[in-house]
């Protein structure tokens, strides 16, 4: 019985281990080459475009500027998104197309420290004057 609960904890951990939820310990703000996205920037922009419109609401005015900041773990999962601007962070439409972007994005490319792969931050400032 003891042999069996022993190789039952050894199996769950390794589970978490593998499949467990996505986390940095620590995150690189300055790296020797940044986080990609497939497609780069563009592509990143044509997401946010294509997913705002599904956010904006008729008595809502969407911010005209956001300041989102992507976290990106070492094996280039989307682990969060936040919004750096101080009175949107709880805004309908702000909460909304963070939540599309995060569902809708791919893997991306790692960012590196000295040739190993590492957590990194990847900032994306946003202006639009019309949102829809």
């Amino acid at each position: 019985m003891k042999k069996v609960l022993a190789i039952t904890v050894f199996f769950l951990g390794f589970l978490f281990q593998a499949f467990g939820q996505n986390s940095c310990d620590s995150v690189y703000t300055v790296v020797d080459e940044l986080a990609e996205y497939p497609g780069g920037p563009p592509k990143i922009m044509n997401l946010v475009i294509e997913n705002s419109s599904a956010c904006v609401q008729e008595d809502e005015t969407p911010p005209s500027s956001l300041y989102l900041v992507f976290t990106i773990s070492e094996k280039g999962e989307l682990v969060e998104i936040r919004c750096q601007n101080p009175d949107l962070i709880n805004d309908g439409f702000t909460s909304c197309l963070m939540d599309q972007l995060k569902a809708k994005m791919e893997s991306w490319i790692p960012a590196t420290v000295s040739g190993e792969t590492v957590c990194s931050e990847f900032n994306l400032p946003i202006s639009c004057l019309n949102w829809k």
